[in-house]
């Protein structure tokens, strides 16, 4: 019997597990192949092909603590539901690890104990982490200790570092039982709480005259989503919301706390470092607001919640009018790529997805340093006035050195997956080499399946949105409802650096390297695919993209024969971004794009701004009046 037994597992490791482990390590599922690999080495140990497997999947770590003697926890981070599995007792040497993003718990007797997200990659090998005496400070904080490095959000130069003294941030959004304690000790009464000047459009108000704009639904004093002075029933631990930016920082001296830098907010949240796990275990949903902690968003120094739920009000204004000032992280309902972006509002606004998270400064040694980083912050825009596409001569050597590509490469096409079993559509994943570097990019096919529709079907060639790159997985895409009930075909590219193919190892919006004409290639690369197959009419497509794949949609004129009959841009913009040089500058692409296009653009778009962006863009197309169209909705 135990002969039978060993035999059947050591033919399961062989014929089934290390096959799977080949797979998930193509797939970027370090954690799961690893976790397989341990499985199957107890029963083929010193096996040649897992060895062989093991620097494919995992890394050699060293883990320490301040002080040492700590237990050390771990757990995937999208599986915040598993248990915590023992990584050693520090100091660890020399630890077999999978990269990916965790969940790390530290405990250590007289020490609070200390859970975190931490990334562990070929960058981060030294794994370090430091451990507070219990009561040391509030339980509601956390410490972020003194660093120096780049500003984690995207509008930032990726040069521009800024050094920080250790600080204390507030756990959890601040909730509506803890801002009640605020009102009912007449927060909205004394007026030692509000010490900031109140600018409306501009002008000067007293205090009198601008608390009387803080009521709430009926006329009461507080935030504008309570009614009568309370909130509803059951929402003790909801965070408090539908507050202006005066009412946040009155709330913040009233706890001897203030209202954090943006640079503060994002060195304690790390969002462009973090946001591909974080996003995914946070309240971007439609249904509302939940309670804090409820969802695992767990940042890089043990807050909760700094994407999603609610966006938080920062200290600093967009400019020296001080009419505006920074509200980060994004909130329920949003896209979720505002957890990475600067986002500002007036400072009376008092949406429904405004709330609050407080800093204390307690270990800064500068004041005057302090204050630098309270200025106001207004990151430089080009002028979109001064735009002046380069010449034909001048674009055409562009198209020469940066759209060409070697059309002989084989496709070595291999259908990976097909299903049917939608009432509408019909999926296929087809894996085809890409037009560079050895690479190999799916492509996701959705046909129609109502037999009224003739073939060959048109097709729209869809660019998503900056949230692909973000998702690590291309598996929940599904295609356009309105294509597809119109007899279309709907077809995704799996770009460079998106879903299975990321994640990007640079800063996509730095434009310093050549990612963005590997898009374009990726979409000419797929159409030259789609001409091999009978289905689909090549003689008319149409291309589509929303938010970043909107502003892709500037470069459909870049290749000699761009190969598109229309065009679709969502929430599509020019960059505002200064010194892009001519290659990447869309403003030398859309003159010269000639097709109908249909814009549609949302008139409060932080990212793509309507007036200095959006109309910008509709203005530069080539395209004839008649034949272009641009939509604005509130």
């Amino acid at each position: 019997v135990w002969r039978t037994k060993r035999a059947a597992g050591v033919r399961w490791a062989r014929v089934e597990a290390i096959p799977k482990i080949m797979n998930l390590i193509r797939q970027g599922e370090y954690f799961g192949a690893f976790s397989l690999a341990e499985k199957a080495e107890r029963h083929i140990p010193n096996d040649p092909t897992i060895n062989q497997l093991w620097p494919e999947m995992s890394l050699d770590y060293s883990v320490n603590t301040d002080p040492n003697g700590a237990s050390v926890f771990y757990r995937e981070y999208k599986d915040m539901d598993g248990p915590w599995r023992l990584l050693g007792r520090t100091p660890i040497e020399e630890v077999r690890f999978p990269p990916g993003f965790y969940a790390f718990k530290i405990v250590k007797e007289g020490y609070d104990t200390l859970e975190v997200g931490r990334l562990v990659n070929a960058f981060t090998k030294d794994v370090s982490f430091t451990l507070l005496e219990k009561e040391s400070i509030p339980y509601e904080m956390v410490k972020v200790p003194n660093s120096s490095g780049r500003v984690p959000i995207v509008e930032f130069a990726p040069l521009t570092v800024v050094t920080l003294d250790s600080f204390l941030i507030d756990r959890f959004e601040v909730t509506n039982k803890e801002y009640k304690e605020f009102i009912d000790d007449g927060g909205y009464e004394k007026r030692e709480y509000w010490e900031n000047d109140f600018v409306k459009d501009g002008q000067r108000l007293s205090w009198e005259e601008a608390i009387k704009e803080f009521k709430d639904a009926t006329g009461w004093p507080g935030p504008s989503s309570w009614t009568y002075g309370k909130y509803s029933k059951g929402q003790d631990d909801y965070p408090v919301c539908g507050v202006s930016w005066y009412e946040a920082g009155a709330y913040a001296k009233y706890v001897g706390k203030e209202l954090p830098t943006i640079y503060h907010w994002a060195r304690a949240a790390m969002p462009v470092d973090t946001s591909p796990s974080i996003i995914p275990q946070s309240n971007f949903g439609m249904e509302g607001l939940i309670g804090v902690g409820v969802m695992y968003g767990l940042g890089y120094h043990g807050t909760y919640d700094m994407a999603g739920n609610v966006r938080e009000w920062c200290y600093n204004a967009t400019d020296g009018l001080e009419n505006q000032r920074y509200v980060l992280g994004g909130a329920w309902g949003d896209i979720d790529y505002m957890f990475t972006l600067l986002a500002f509002a007036p400072c009376f606004d008092r949406s429904v997805k405004n709330g609050i998270r407080c800093v204390k400064y307690a270990g800064v040694s500068d004041l005057e340093s302090l204050e630098t980083l309270q200025s106001p912050y207004h990151y430089e825009q080009r002028k979109t006035q001064d735009m002046r596409p380069v010449s034909d001569e001048e674009f055409e050597l562009i198209r020469a050195g940066r759209f060409s590509y070697d059309p002989s490469i084989p496709f070595d096409a291999e259908i990976r997956e097909y299903e049917d079993s939608s009432e509408y559509y019909r999926k296929e994943r087809v894996t085809i080499n890409a037009a560079y570097d050895g690479e190999r990019m799916d492509i996701l096919i959705f046909t129609p399946t109502d037999v009224n529709f003739a073939r060959p079907y048109q097709a729209v060639i869809d660019f998503p949105g900056y949230s692909s790159l973000l998702s690590r997985s291309s598996e929940p895409i599904k295609p356009s409802e309105l294509h597809i009930k119109n007899g279309r075909a709907s077809i995704m590219p799996v770009y460079k650096g998106m879903y299975e193919r990321g994640p990007l190892p640079y800063t996509p919006t730095s434009f310093n390297d050549d990612v963005l004409f590997r898009w374009v290639k990726d979409w000419l690369r797929t159409i030259d695919y789609l001409k091999t197959r009978s289905d689909i009419d090549v003689e008319r497509l149409a291309f589509e993209g929303g938010s970043l794949g909107g502003f892709m949609g500037s470069y459909i004129s870049g290749p000699k024969n761009p190969r598109f009959r229309a065009c679709i841009l969502w929430l599509g913009g020019i960059p505002l971004w200064e010194n892009l040089d001519p290659e990447h500058d869309s403003a030398n692409y859309l003159p010269r794009i000639t097709i109908p296009v249909l814009m549609i653009n949302g008139q409060y778009d932080p990212v793509f701004p309507l007036e200095t962006s959006a109309k910008p863009m509709f203005e530069l197309l080539g395209t004839p009046a008649s034949d272009k169209y641009h939509i604005v909705v509130p």
